[in-house]
């Protein structure tokens, strides 16, 4: 397990920033990781569900938990939920989550982040993903400097 994000839940937890029933951003590569760094926790954790933008990876569950798609926040009461996600780069994320009234929110790759952040700087980083992402992968390979 990735010990920064076990080190951050477990920072979360001890502040009572999980006492609301969570909503994971993203799908990806942590997300299993995540899930099971909350679940290790105890009773008190509640995961709502799992929001993800791709709709290659809308699926009716991950781990038994819930995966809808973003426009699913507008039902659900601002103040009642906490959002984690652990991303790079969450300045889009963040923004989209602000749409909705949604402002509880944390990244575990970087709990000090309070601000949307900018690019790395390198010609192929991409801040907003969300359009054409099956072809993503063959622009990064075929991108030449």
């Amino acid at each position: 397990m990735n010990s920064m994000l076990i080190k951050n839940l477990n920072v979360l937890y001890a502040e009572h920033k999980l006492d609301k029933p969570i909503v994971l951003r993203g799908i990806g590569r942590q997300t299993k990781e995540v899930i099971e760094g909350l679940l290790s926790l105890g009773q008190s954790v509640h995961i709502l569900m799992i929001v993800d933008n791709f709709k290659c990876t809308f699926q009716k569950e991950y781990m038994e938990i819930p995966v809808k798609e973003p426009k699913c926040l507008a039902a659900v009461d601002r103040d009642s939920v906490v959002v984690l996600l652990a991303v790079n780069y969450a300045g889009a994320i963040r923004k989209q989550l602000r749409a909705y009234g949604i402002t509880e929110v944390f990244n575990l790759r970087n709990l000090a982040e309070q601000t949307e952040t900018t690019g790395c700087g390198l010609p192929y980083h991409f801040v907003d993903r969300r359009y054409n992402r099956k072809t993503l992968c063959y622009i990064l390979a075929g991108y030449e400097r």
